[in-house]
């Protein structure tokens, strides 16, 4: 849905030459004009973590679930991401939902990396469980946005438009001023957790993710320590 990845991820960047970087931040600035931003971030494909926090929470929002999602903020550091369950609520185990970092997931809150989520993550918007049919995110409907136009609005803006060296070069050099990029493989404490349901024997790896994507983006960080990240 958001092949690019983040615009803000060493792995992704440097994977895409820079091109997740220009279409990430295009979508923030587009946001209003295409109807939100988890519709801008599908409509470029890309997103830093409140894009992608906001699509997964119009999809699992949209849903009908036995428990609240809510779409979260760490208190800890400047991060978004979901939540499923109410973990005030002793009769539940709050899920996290993050699929910003290079390698997704999902894990229960406790499992999470507390120098990010920490024990209380902000509500920053709430549904409550059962079926939701007012969210929703148009899927289809969301035609992508051509990079060539992308390309244009950068120029006009006398930044590098084109994935590569110089491109790659620029987001280091901004990087060197406001510190905006980071190398979150995952937020999970443990990403080689085991999960095993009540109802059946088979386990889930946390971890678990294709080759391809891996080699994809093992190159990108590859590539970003080049760069000194």
């Amino acid at each position: 849905m958001l092949p690019y990845g983040a615009g803000n991820l060493t792995p992704e960047v440097f994977a895409s030459r820079g091109e997740s970087y220009l279409r990430a931040n295009y979508g923030l600035a587009k946001a209003p004009r295409h109807g939100g931003l988890a519709e801008s971030s599908v409509r470029v494909q890309a997103g830093n973590c409140s894009g992608h926090a906001e699509v997964s929470y119009k999809l699992l929002a949209a849903s009908e679930t036995d428990r609240p999602v809510a779409r979260v903020s760490s208190l800890m550091v400047d991060h978004a991401f979901c939540m499923i369950g109410d973990p005030r609520d002793p009769t539940q185990e709050a899920v996290i939902v993050d699929a910003w970092p290079t390698f997704p997931g999902a894990f229960r809150l406790e499992d999470g990396k507390q120098s990010i989520m920490g024990e209380a993550p902000t509500v920053v918007s709430w549904t409550r469980a059962g079926p939701k049919p007012a969210l929703s995110l148009d899927i289809e409907g969301l035609k992508p946005v051509p990079f060539e136009e992308i390309q244009g609005f950068f120029k006009s803006l006398d930044v590098p438009n084109v994935p590569g060296k110089k491109l790659e070069n620029f987001i280091v050099e901004q990087n060197a001023r406001s510190k905006f990029m980071f190398s979150s493989l995952s937020t999970m404490e443990n990403p080689a957790t085991t999960y095993v349901t009540d109802w059946t024997s088979e386990t889930v790896q946390a971890d678990e993710i294709p080759g391809k994507y891996f080699h994809e983006k093992f190159e990108g960080l590859k590539a970003g320590k080049k760069h000194g990240f």
